[in-house]
């Protein structure tokens, strides 16, 4: 029921950026409930929405947060890790002295 509500926020809002909160709270309920596979879907049509260069600070750490939540779902909880390599891949790009993102990136590949 409420990921119905969710659902239809997501569907009801003019811009994905005012969706997020459904958007976040919808991938919580999903992966809660053991749901990994839709939470990861969810995500990816969420990034190929907002598939522009992130033009805010607000767009940025929502990309952060939104591919982190991927590389996890993919790599740790579904063990397939060749679909957490371009997520992960991406957050190096996006902050390329990150230690940490380059040694995931290094133990995914």
């Amino acid at each position: 029921m409420a990921a119905d509500l969710y659902r239809r926020s997501l569907d009801a809002a003019a811009h994905p950026a005012r969706a997020r909160p459904a958007l976040q709270a919808l991938v919580a309920l999903l992966a809660a409930a053991g749901r990994i596979e839709d939470a990861a879907t969810t995500l990816e049509s969420a990034l190929a929405r907002g598939a522009d260069a992130p033009s805010s600070e607000a767009d940025t750490a929502f990309e952060i947060w939104a591919r982190e939540s991927l590389v996890a779902f993919y790599a740790d909880e579904l063990g397939m890790a060749a679909r957490a390599l371009p997520h992960q891949r991406r957050l190096v790009a996006l902050c390329p002295q990150d230690l940490g993102r380059r040694v995931r990136l290094h133990d995914l590949d």
